[in-house]
């Protein structure tokens, strides 16, 4: 089993109990083959998807937000966080769920 340092584990939890706060509105604004968001209109914007409230949790960099940042926080790849929001957050799953999922599925190595 891979040793994590502990703030990336505390940035773990701290997100899995996020997701599951019922704070957040989830969006329905789904992904394409890469992971990247598909808007197609102004009201698809609405709401939020995992991997932003991952980017508002731990991506702030000044007045900009970093996906990549964040990543790094939750000790995740790239390919990871892409799939966390084409197979798990483009799901008719809630936050809840979804939380469930990434702590089985993506953070089952030190989790």
């Amino acid at each position: 089993m891979k040793k994590l340092p502990i703030d990336t584990i505390n940035n773990r939890l701290f997100f899995l109990q996020e997701l599951r706060s019922g704070k957040y509105k989830k969006g329905t604004i789904k992904s394409d083959e890469s992971g990247n968001p598909v808007i197609e209109s102004k009201e698809d914007d609405n709401g939020y998807c995992a991997c932003a409230i991952m980017a508002h949790m731990f991506g702030q960099n000044g007045n900009k937000v970093s996906l990549s940042k964040a990543v790094k926080a939750l000790g995740i790849t790239n390919a990871k966080c892409q799939y966390i929001q084409r197979e798990i957050n483009d799901t008719p799953l809630g936050f809840p769920e979804i939380a469930d999922r990434i702590e089985n599925e993506i953070f089952s190595d030190v989790l």
